[in-house]
């Protein structure tokens, strides 16, 4: 299910890249793919820096998510003010139209199963509804893939050392969002209390005895 929906979006994007041209779309694609790889790979160094951020269950994805939307408007804003927004390139009708249409399927599938990876494997998530659209690990694996691709060639362009993968930083966030899920439903042990020192004042009346008033009275 979770497939088909992303075969459904990708489709209707592809349609409006189609529509705006390969120079637009370019743009489109570089910043939805920048955003992913700056969400998956600076997400420990946003947890770091904003513990309280990812002390929740869910919010180390939520981490990703907000970093992932943040980065995509910067890019967005800046390609439109200084590329898209003021000249375009142009292209011959045919490769201008068919080449933007297959960039946009492209970009519209990687977006929806990093969409679907990061909502799905919030552990807010209902489990009943992954359930229903029979979301398990053989699903997020596909996912991962997906988007792995493009991440892993800016990572080849950007990183000195490739040999850290976006798959390894995939699963480091995972286990990550485990730990966090196992502290917080955790039960919580109660300590016994210990028991109340008896009342000092008390102790002193009982050893000094009656006042000599009530004594004399007894008598």
């Amino acid at each position: 299910m979770i497939f088909w929906a992303g075969i459904v979006i990708a489709v209707m994007l592809a349609a409006g890249c189609a529509k705006r041209g390969l120079y637009e779309t370019w743009a489109l694609a570089f910043s939805s793919v920048m955003a992913i790889y700056i969400a998956i790979f600076a997400e420990p160094f946003a947890s770091t820096a904003l513990p309280s951020a990812s002390e929740t269950p869910f919010g180390d994805m939520l981490v990703v998510a907000g970093l992932a939307t943040g980065a995509f408007i910067i890019l967005n804003g800046i390609s439109l003010i200084f590329a898209t927004g003021h000249f375009s390139v142009p292209f011959p009708k045919v490769l201008d139209v068919s080449t933007a249409g297959l960039l946009g399927f492209a970009t519209g599938f990687v977006l929806w199963n990093f969409g679907a990876f990061v909502v799905c494997n919030a552990p807010v998530f209902p489990k009943n509804v992954a359930a229903t659209i029979n979301y398990d690990e053989r699903v997020r694996d596909f996912n991962v893939k997906v988007f792995s691709i493009p991440c892993n060639a800016v990572n080849m362009l950007v990183s000195a050392n490739g040999s850290f993968t976006t798959q390894q930083a995939v699963d480091n966030l995972l286990d990550k969002v485990a730990k966090t899920k196992a502290a917080k439903t955790a039960p919580k042990t109660i300590k016994p209390r210990e028991p109340a020192e008896p009342n000092t004042l008390e102790q002193k009346r009982q050893m000094i005895g009656p006042p000599p008033e009530l004594e004399s009275q007894g008598g």
